[in-house]
């Protein structure tokens, strides 16, 4: 894959670090809350890390033939319509995939409401069935005991 250079800070006009950046990430924390905060704490690094040694390669340039090195654990339904659709494991094993950094912020841009955006109904629509059939499977587990 071609090396792409970073962009250029738009404050500062770094390439490199800066603290333009930093405050921006630091504000953004501070409106959204951290990433342990939104559930991306200890146990999620741990599950992140069990899906990438797991699937070591992203999933969608598999389906080309192609052999790319996966670095995002990424939720097939998105976790936040998950959430929103009161599902009891929004990030389970049956949820994730491997992907490179370019395909999940590809994925994430068109399908989650990514970068801000709501999420998309056709999404929220696919988390709800998701979560009706969990639910489904729990209670039939339940009644089963």
């Amino acid at each position: 894959m071609p090396f792409r250079p970073r962009a250029a800070c738009p404050t500062c006009r770094s390439l490199g670090p800066c603290d333009c950046r930093a405050a921006a990430h630091q504000a953004w924390d501070r409106e959204n809350g951290s990433p342990a905060e939104r559930g991306y704490g200890p146990s999620w690094q741990a599950r992140r890390a069990r899906q990438l040694e797991a699937e070591p390669w992203c999933r969608f340039h598999m389906r080309l033939g192609e052999l790319v090195v996966a670095t995002v654990a990424d939720h097939v339904i998105a976790r936040r319509a998950l959430l929103m659709a009161g599902h009891p494991d929004p990030d389970g094993d049956w949820n994730l995939q491997s992907l490179c950094d370019a395909c999940h912020a590809a994925k994430t841009n068109s399908e989650d409401g990514g970068f801000g955006r709501p999420v998309r109904p056709d999404t929220m629509a696919r988390a709800q069935r998701a979560t009706e059939a969990a639910l489904a499977t729990l209670a039939a587990i339940g009644a089963a005991q």
